[in-house]
Order: structure tokens, then C-alpha cells, then sequence
């Protein structure tokens, strides 16, 4: 019995020490402006761990929709590795990605909305955003 906890630990362990630190508060909201500082759209996602498909390899995770009044984004997903965080808002079409990228510090992202593919990539706003609880 013993040896059977020991190896559930270090299993437990072991998946832990690799893991990317999440925020205690999965949901996140976001503003992106244009170049003048208007805002163009806020989005609302929780930041699940539930798996992703995406056409983008890395470990993809879902992004729930929970506010998306102008109905934008289709099929979110992210992920977060080193302080970096991408929200691919639109993963539907392979080739053609439309995602906020930037960095999370302090439970605050900052970042830009860029489309990007296999020739071309574009800025399309400046996007901020805050943790909170669900």
C-alpha cells in the first residue's frame, strides 16, 4: 500500500514541476483598441483545461466563450507557456490565424490582435486584459 502512495506521489509530482503556472482566477477579460485608443471589441473567455484541435502544434487548450456580444470569435482556444499567452479567436480555417498574443504579469495581459499565416502577418490592435473569478 505504502509503495503504491509513494508512486502516486511522484507521479503527481512530477506532472506538477512542469505545468505552466495559471492564474487562481481562469477567467479573463479582454479590450482591444485601434490606433486611436477607440475600443473596437471585448471578449470574455474562461481558460479551461480541457484539450483544443487546432491546425497550430503546441498543447491547446479551450477557451470558453463567456462574453462575445458582436458573436467574433468561433471555435477559441489558447495556450500559455513562459508568460506568453495566445487566444486563437478564430480556429476554424487552417493557415489563417486570428489570435491575441502578448504577455500575462501580475494576472494582467498585454498584448496585440495579429493575423497571421504562412506568408503575411498583421497587427490588427492593441488588447488589454484582467484575471478575475468565474
Amino acid at each position: 500500500m505504502l509503495k503504491i502512495i509513494a508512486t502516486a506521489a511522484a507521479i503527481l509530482i512530477a506532472s506538477d514541476c512542469c505545468a505552466e503556472a495559471r492564474s487562481p482566477y481562469p477567467t479573463v477579460s479582454f479590450v482591444e483598441t485601434d490606433s486611436s485608443g477607440k475600443t473596437v471589441r471585448e471578449l470574455k473567455f474562461e481558460l479551461t483545461d480541457r484539450p483544443a484541435r487546432t491546425c497550430i502544434s503546441g498543447d491547446w487548450k479551450q477557451a470558453a466563450v463567456l462574453a462575445d456580444p458582436g458573436h467574433y470569435s468561433n471555435g477559441a482556444a489558447y495556450v500559455m507557456a513562459n508568460g506568453k499567452l495566445e487566444v486563437l479567436l478564430v480556429n476554424n480555417i487552417c493557415d489563417v490565424y486570428d489570435s491575441y498574443f502578448g504577455t500575462v504579469t501580475n494576472d494582467r495581459f498585454s498584448g496585440e490582435h495579429v493575423s497571421y499565416g504562412l506568408s503575411f502577418s498583421k497587427i490588427l490592435g492593441k488588447v488589454s486584459g484582467s484575471y478575475s473569478p468565474p
